[in-house]
């Protein structure tokens, strides 16, 4: 009998960049006795380079190799490998705490259970770090915090533990016992395994405390990706299904899995299938037939699914009463998902008990008989959101107040054409609306006459309701609201298939060869201000490159492009000054500090040239006069957001490379127009 106490098992493809700290973090492990099992699926980057160079000095680490068939097969691979008494499974680009094998290990083995959860942190955007239960319900689940149970006690409710295999401990025997293997395909392959465990094992224990590290947001996470093969995410459910029935318990929880299931089928349609396009609709298809199918066979799990979500239960509904191209509401150029904007039902808590009615229904239950308010409904939340504005700004019957949503790039564009916006809606006394100080700051560069402002800050669920109920322009009590950036303006297809300010001028029926843009002011205190800032981290402003990696909603960029852009500039003998608005990993060569807008812009007039993700600061940046290298890193960004549609741009001065299709040769080709440029420009090291 083999010594190794517990199997890690890693799945690893192409993670050269997070591979090192995962692989620390099992070295640095309380609990030694431990194997750890790397499985290469095919990588094509240094990843095994860095797994061998592991290996070499951890005699813990094996490596074995496969061609790419993805994580479940490479799991699968691992399992057969395993000889540890407990199985453990790492993704790698993930971490562990480094006292999370003790802490499992010993909870298992006290408890002589199955298997043990404990919870997960999210890595969200910006490194936040947000601590999950390990399941959906923590008022309903309290009383199974450090508990044993299994499928008996807990019945339907065992489905409601999360899926992740790695936020748990196995007894490899009950594993094999049972024969529970990963599904070999490309995605959700994760399914059919956790289910198998929460139904066959006979004990399970719960720690409900943080020790897995889970990076959300990674590029190229499988659960960013899933959209694209939805199939998988198909064959995963009735893989699932298959497997479950097979089991003595299935019986006494069937319902309760139809239901789960039901819900996974509409999230991923909710958040993977938001426009309509042909592709999504043997998805949509298929939903439509698997709800009916209950409906018909197993109705109390539709009723199971009404008293879990309401939301989904009513989405579940409107599919089966629409076939696929009426789901969506709309004109064609507008389509969007009826439950997005058509929710009937909500789900409210009190003091631990959820109410299922309708929304109207709760609110009188609530005012009532309780006496007290647990959430306002959306249009009290509006006339009072309305009202503190009002409050704020000196208005009068016929007054129009003008909403900006929180948008720097169209921030930009606004302050700009505003003095046309304002002649033809015949404004007398200019009345706005502003998410942010920067919106402000960056309004009054472009747009220097007298107005009235209020800076009312809300959250984006907030956005879409004020949104959604004013949309365009709405009257109240005689006074004309106007959402100049609608948050229904940016689903439309139009957008994803026209420039952003082409559309935009016909929103506004505006004459496009009109709007010149102006160049922005700034004052000489200013500036002094931000060259006292440059020179005090040390930057060279005679000889320096103003750097952008990240834009608002894009904070996920490669470091590995990065660091290359960084060495690449430095060698041509320029300081480089990065702009970010997270703690990215900056090299130390690399000078930063804290920037407002108008600073910004300052700085960057001041250097060499400007490499940046497009954002909207880049936007604002357009008419500098020196170089600039602008990447566009998603589907389309480049057609909707190019600069080179706005007014006063020196297209000879603006490169833009398109990373979400050209992520191979765009560095070659950024250090080609930047040599290029050298020798045109006579840009060169300072002496």
């Amino acid at each position: 009998m083999s010594d190794i106490k517990v199997s890690i098992i890693l799945p690893v493809y192409n993670v050269e960049n997070y591979i090192t700290q995962c692989l620390q973090c099992l070295i640095a492990q309380t609990f030694n006795n431990i194997e750890i099992i790397c499985v290469d699926d095919e990588s094509t980057d240094n990843t095994m380079k860095i797994l061998r160079d592991f290996a070499s000095r951890d005699k813990r680490i094996k490596i074995y190799t496969q061609r790419h068939q993805f994580a479940g097969s490479a799991r699968n691979l691992g399992l057969e490998k395993a000889v540890g008494e407990y199985v453990m499974f790492l993704d790698p680009d993930d971490y562990f705490d480094i006292t999370m094998v003790e802490k499992l290990y010993n909870k298992i083995n006290f408890d002589n259970t199955d298997v043990t959860l404990c919870g997960i942190y999210y890595v969200l955007k910006n490194n936040v770090i947000k601590y999950i239960n390990p399941y959906y319900d923590t008022i309903l689940y309290n009383q199974f915090d450090n508990a044993v149970f299994s499928v008996k006690e807990i019945k339907n409710d065992i489905w409601k533990f999360h899926v992740y295999p790695v936020n748990k401990i196995y007894r490899r025997s009950f594993l094999n016992k049972y024969d529970i293997k990963f599904q070999e395909i490309e995605n959700t392959n994760d399914a059919s395994f956790a289910f198998q465990v929460l139904i066959n094992a006979t004990r399970i224990s719960l720690l409900n405390e943080g020790f897995y590290y889970y990076r959300f947001y990674r590029p190229n996470n499988t659960r960013l990706t899933k959209g694209k093969n939805l199939q998988a995410v198909i064959d995963a459910y009735e893989e699932s299904y298959n497997k479950c029935s097979k089991s003595e318990n299935f019986k006494n929880v069937k319902d309760g899995f139809l239901s789960i299931i039901s819900q996974a089928y509409i999230w991923h349609f909710s958040n993977y299938c938001k426009t309509e396009i042909p592709e999504n609709e043997f998805y949509y298809n298929h939903i439509r037939k698997f709800l009916k199918k209950i409906k018909c066979d197993s109705p109390n799990a539709l009723q199971l699914l009404k008293e879990d979500n309401l939301f989904l239960y009513n989405t579940a509904e409107n599919i089966m009463k629409y076939d696929y191209h009426n789901y969506y509401v709309g004109n064609k150029s507008n389509k969007i998902l009826k439950n997005e904007y058509s929710q009937k039902y909500h789900k409210l808590k009190l003091f631990g008990i959820t109410l299922y009615k309708e929304k109207s229904e709760v609110d009188v239950f609530i005012k009532k008989v309780l006496g007290i308010i647990i959430r306002k409904e959306p249009k009290i939340f509006i006339k009072n959101y309305i009202n503190d504005i009002i409050s704020c700004l000196s208005c009068t019957k016929g007054d129009t107040i003008y909403f900006f949503n929180d948008h720097l790039g169209e921030t930009y564009i606004y302050s700009n054409i505003i003095k046309y916006l304002i002649k033809k809606d015949s404004i007398q006394n200019l009345k706005i609306v502003f998410q942010t100080e920067a919106q402000l700051n960056l309004f009054k560069m472009f747009y220097h006459h007298p107005f009235e402002y209020t800076i009312k800050k809300s959250s984006r669920i907030e956005r879409i309701l004020i949104s959604n109920y004013l949309f365009n322009k709405k009257q109240y009590n005689g006074i004309r609201l106007c959402i100049l950036m609608p948050d229904k303006f940016w689903r439309t297809k139009s957008i994803r298939k026209n420039h952003i300010y082409n559309e935009i001028l016909k929103s506004l029926k505006l004459n496009k060869p009109k709007c010149i843009f102006s160049y922005p002011k700034y004052s000489i205190s200013t500036q002094k201000a931000v060259i006292k800032k440059a020179l005090d981290i040390g930057l060279n402003l005679q000889n320096f490159i103003f750097v952008t990696p990240e834009a608002q909603s894009i904070t996920n960029t490669d470091e590995a492009f990065w660091d290359e852009i960084y060495n690449f500039i430095k060698k041509k003998g320029f300081d480089i000054f990065i702009n970010s608005i997270s703690e990215i990993r900056k090299p130390l060569f690399a000078k930063h500090c804290s920037l407002t807008v108008e600073e910004a812009f300052i700085l960057a007039e001041m250097s060499k040239g400007i490499v940046g993700i497009r954002s909207g600061l880049i936007d604002v940046f357009s008419q500098i006069k020196v170089p600039k290298y602008i990447i566009y890193n998603d589907e389309n960004r480049i057609l909707r957001n190019s600069i080179l549609y706005l007014p006063n741009v020196q297209n000879d001065l603006t490169k833009e490379y398109d990373f979400y299709r050209d992520n191979i040769k765009i560095l070659k080709d950024i250090k080609q127009d930047f040599n290029k440029d050298l020798n045109k420009l006579n840009l060169h090291k300072q002496d």
